[in-house]
């Protein structure tokens, strides 16, 4: 499925020195800012998405260094494997948690952006490079969950959005890397990692403004008394 030796994994930055791509390794520093601000932000009502968003973003930040700083294919292939995790649990929590669909059609819709982000990665979209065209699904579902919870959760619509917004400027930065080397020689694929620390933030956000726990939790407490 992923084919390592392609040239569409190489990026406009490069350094001789001990650190191959010093500024999108040191950006990888933004998943971790993310995930302790995640972290913090969870309380008692709060569902476990906080926790393993953090903790997600946390190996992200993790593999994404390992990449980017020593360029081996084995970090790679954990890097690729944990942005994958993070777009699944984002769409889960928006079926779950904001649509509240049933567990069943929540699987089903991951799988179903999974492959079809598999299909979109390559050839699909040759105006994306670097595997651009996988995160479109997920851009493209979190815009429609936005539009369709607006008339019941307007501020959750307007975090949504914002992550919305945040993902496609991560991945317009993401695609232009490779385009921008004469004109900026570190490229500009560090702020791909900026863009989608910020659009993990608001996620989160418009979960805690749906409140859904706080409703669902004193209609148990009532049926007990």
């Amino acid at each position: 499925m992923f084919d390592f030796s392609l040239p569409y994994h190489s990026y406009c930055e490069i350094a001789s020195g001990p650190i191959a791509e010093p500024f999108n390794a040191l950006s990888c520093l933004a998943f971790w800012i993310a995930a302790i601000a995640i972290w913090l932000q969870r309380d008692d009502e709060s569902s476990d998405f906080h926790q393993v968003a953090a903790v997600v973003l946390f190996v992200l930040g993790v593999s994404g260094m390992m990449w980017h700083g020593t360029l081996d294919r084995l970090a790679f292939g954990f890097d690729i494997i944990a942005i994958y995790m993070l777009m699944a649990l984002v769409v889960t929590m928006l079926c779950n948690n904001i649509l509240k669909w049933p567990l069943w059609a929540s699987l089903i819709t991951v799988t179903a952006l999974i492959f079809f982000s598999a299909w979109l990665r390559d050839s699909a979209v040759p105006w994306l490079p670097q595997q651009g065209g996988a995160f479109l699904p997920a851009l493209l579902f979190l815009s429609l969950v936005a539009l369709a919870i607006q008339p019941r959760y307007e501020q959750a619509t307007v975090y949504l959005l914002a992550g919305a917004y945040a993902l496609f400027f991560g991945l317009a930065f993401r695609s232009v890397d490779l385009y921008l080397c004469l004109q900026l020689p570190i490229g500009t694929h560090f702020l791909w990692h900026i863009f989608v620390a910020i659009f993990v933030i608001y996620v989160t956000k418009a979960l805690a403004a749906t409140k859904v726990h706080k409703s669902v939790l004193p209609s148990i407490a009532d049926t007990a008394s």
